[in-house]
């Protein structure tokens, strides 16, 4: 309920015509809201005792209300501040928090702009790596970093985190897009739990059962009523891993849920309406598969209001040491052993790599050392073989993300080809045999068939 006493304070750029917003304001809080379109007006305000929250009009046009923002986060004592703007720009958003916003909404989000200026929901989430009284105060706790880029990431994703926009989360694989993902429901201060599904493969009869559930004789095996995953995370956050690979069918579905929040479970007549936060993520780029036609434009655009690219491991060499003493001593707490330290020539090695799988390559690692480790003390020693192993997936994953060879106007025969190919292995590996054969998918015998097959025509 709004609070008789309470006043509000909407700053936007100077206007023809009231702003919507400003309308629904004076409808919703009987006139106690001041238009204020001055950075000098608005600073006097918000110098005073208790002075009242502002909310700010943001769009594409709106650099005053983000220098304003910049302004008022400056002050001392300063009021709370409320960004609103629209849910197909991220940018709006990303200005507004970067300025020093305390939270942002998009447009058709004002009842709960109104339910927070009323004081219904907790304080705003307080920026990554403020000061707090533990763990439990910062909601991206088990996302270990000191990278300048994640951090800033976690800093808009605190902030966004109460909006009911979709958010999308993409990066390689392992670099921790659920860790993210268990922040922001954290950080949204959602009552309800975050429900994880990855629906890689996942064809569309699957996918709606899944995520909606079914009614009673939908189909042979529907013997009574299932809630989907929608219901389960009424209230909370419903996670949807690997969205890239989704039928066409099964992304109309998701499109419906997120603009509208409806969705029918399977044999259904009547639509059920969503209560859950929508947070989504893939290891593809999007850009590709839209252009191919794979991928929906519109859903495209819809899932982009908030996004978070997070960079692979080889991005943030300077985590690695951190990443590492971080997983060893989980390691250790598993084995219910001693930490081992890490000698700086084993974290050396360790920086070196560039880890295709990422975070999750590091970690599997780390947990491979502590587990055969026998002395108090990782060294280079210990990670020679470990080392070479490394190298070798390196030089395979390299193998495998080599761009499209170049052929001349002549085609060459598929021998010639092989023979290329196969001088072009033994030059790499400084002619082992066996070597070339790995890095060629091949047999250490089929090579050196093919080795003497050539010296005896040759």
């Amino acid at each position: 309920m709004d609070r008789a006493d309470d006043r509000y304070i909407l700053f936007s750029r100077p206007l023809e015509s009231p702003p919507d917003l400003l309308v629904a304001f004076a409808k919703r809080v009987a006139g106690r809201v001041d238009h204020v379109t001055g950075v000098d007006r608005l600073v006097r305000c918000a110098r005073l005792p208790d002075a009242q929250p502002i909310v700010f009009l943001v769009d594409d046009e709106s650099e005053a209300s983000v220098s304003a923002i910049t302004t008022i986060a400056s002050l001392p004592d300063r009021p709370r501040m409320l960004a609103v703007g629209p849910a197909t720009d991220v940018g709006c958003a990303i200005r507004a928090i970067q300025a020093g916003a305390d939270a942002y909404y998009t447009e058709d989000e004002t009842d709960r702009l109104f339910a927070d200026l009323a004081g219904d929901r907790v304080a705003p989430t307080a920026p990554v790596g403020d000061d707090g009284d533990g763990v439990a105060d910062d909601p991206f706790f088990d996302f270990v970093t000191q990278d300048a880029e994640i951090r800033r990431i976690l800093e808009v994703g605190a902030r966004v985190a109460r909006s009911s926009a979709p958010i999308l989360i993409t990066g390689e694989t392992g670099t921790g897009k659920e860790v993210l993902a268990r922040g922001l429901h954290r950080a949204s201060g959602r009552r309800g739990e975050l429900v994880t599904e990855n629906v890689a493969g996942v064809d569309d009869q699957l996918f709606s059962d899944t995520l909606f559930g079914h009614r009673r004789g939908s189909f042979t095996d529907a013997a009574t009523n299932r809630a989907g995953l929608i219901e389960r995370a009424r209230g909370g956050t419903l996670f949807l891993d690997e969205i890239g690979d989704l039928s066409p069918a099964s992304q109309v579905k998701l499109l419906r849920l997120i603009e509208d929040g409806t969705y029918y479970p399977i044999g259904a007549d009547v639509p059920s309406v969503s209560r859950a936060r929508i947070i989504l993520a893939t290891n593809q780029s999007f850009v590709d598969r839209v252009r191919s036609g794979a991928f929906r434009p519109d859903l495209f655009f819809r899932l982009t209001t908030f996004h978070f690219q997070l960079p692979p491991l080889r991005a943030r060499r300077g985590d690695i040491p951190l990443l590492a003493e971080h997983f060893v001593r989980l390691a250790a707490g598993e084995l219910c052993v001693e930490p081992p330290t890490l000698s700086p020539l084993t974290i050396g090695m360790l920086c070196d790599y560039d880890y295709p799988g990422n975070v999750r390559e590091l970690s599997s690692l780390v947990t491979t050392l502590v587990s055969y480790g026998r002395d108090p003390r990782i060294d280079g020693g210990d990670v020679e073989q470990l080392a070479a192993s490394l190298l070798q997936r390196n030089l395979d994953a390299g193998a495998r993300s080599t761009p499209p060879v170049s052929f001349p106007p002549v085609l060459p025969s598929i021998d010639d080809l092989t023979d290329q190919l196969i001088d072009e292995a033994l030059r790499r590996t400084d002619r082992n045999q066996s070597a070339a054969a790995r890095l060629l998918g091949l047999s250490a015998s089929a090579i050196s068939k093919r080795l003497r097959r050539r010296g005896a025509a040759g």
